[in-house]
């Protein structure tokens, strides 16, 4: 067919290869991927270059004040073009510095004042916490994992929660309870950290999303298979009921959802994330169903 409809090898050649091309880029399914030099995407951008700046500024500022300043001015500026930090107080400048920490240090003053009201188990419990909360902000910058540590330092309030109402843990729910809220967390805030993937690359920080790409979907749903076995546990060893294992069912209708993520799609990163949260609250109807459930259980068939 090729060699009738040419004139010259030259045109048969090009006629056979630009048909194989065609038949290759219609059968072979094709797969965007993004890829940094060396895998470090913390080593593009602005913000590394001016944190080296600032930081060799610091050093001179006792010689050269001027310079320090003009390098903390051009590392704000930087920060400030990143779009999802764009509007908030700080970044807009709508609050000051002072007023920031003020603010900070009055939440953290009402903290205080409730630990100090519960007991000293709580307490130390209460003070376990603050080496994450002090080196949770650092980890972007550190490990790809940031989004765990978030998910340690967050779901904390678990154990402590847990251990207000009945005086201390009971390792044998708190531990698979606060697991399964880790790796919830890890979920959401990965989903959430594809939507702000370029962000990321600009400021030079890290997490699961750039760690995993286009292999993220089929690590989220190992995640949520863990969850899943870890909320299990949990229910078993609190004596759990059926309104609660009913809504650990719906749980694994979003299996699928979170597997049909398009990590290339803002708006549907959007939109999953959402639904994490709506699931969140079905969890906790569960559990408040099921708590009503066993106590009327217990109430008609008391325990022997």
């Amino acid at each position: 067919m090729f060699r009738d409809s040419s004139d010259g090898v030259e045109e048969y050649t090009t006629s056979v290869t630009g048909f194989i091309n065609k038949c290759t880029k219609d059968v072979a399914p094709t797969v965007t991927v993004r890829t940094y030099p060396s895998q470090k995407p913390w080593i593009t951008g602005n913000i590394p270059i001016e944190l080296k700046g600032r930081a060799a500024a610091f050093k001179e500022r006792d010689s050269n004040p001027e310079a320090y300043k003009k390098s903390r001015c051009a590392l704000s500026r930087s920060i400030k073009q990143v779009a999802r930090t764009a509007t908030r107080p700080l970044a807009a400048v709508k609050i000051s510095q002072m007023q920031a920490l003020f603010f900070l240090g009055g939440q953290r003053s009402l903290v205080l004042g409730a630990l100090l009201c519960l007991n000293y188990y709580i307490k130390a419990l209460g003070a376990a916490s603050l080496s994450q909360v002090v080196t949770h902000p650092l980890m972007k910058s550190i490990t790809y994992w940031p989004q765990l540590v978030l998910g340690l330092t967050f779901n904390w309030g678990e154990l402590l929660g847990w251990s207000a109402v009945f005086g201390s843990c009971d390792w044998s729910v708190c531990l698979p309870l606060y697991f399964a809220g880790v790796v919830w967390t890890s979920i959401y805030d990965t989903i959430y950290a594809h939507q702000v993937l370029d962000d990321d690359i600009r400021v030079g920080v890290k997490s699961i999303a750039l760690r995993f790409q286009e292999h993220t979907n089929n690590w989220l749903s190992g995640f949520m298979m863990a969850m899943m076995l870890r909320l299990v546990v949990a229910g078993f060893n609190a004596e759990q009921t059926l309104p609660y294992y009913a809504t650990l069912w719906l749980f694994t209708s979003h299996f699928r959802y979170v597997y049909t993520l398009d990590i290339n799609k803002p708006e549907d990163c959007w939109k999953k994330c959402i639904s994490i949260r709506t699931l969140g609250l079905f969890l906790f109807l569960g559990i408040v169903c099921g708590n009503v459930w066993k106590e009327r259980r217990y109430t008609l068939f008391p325990r022997v």
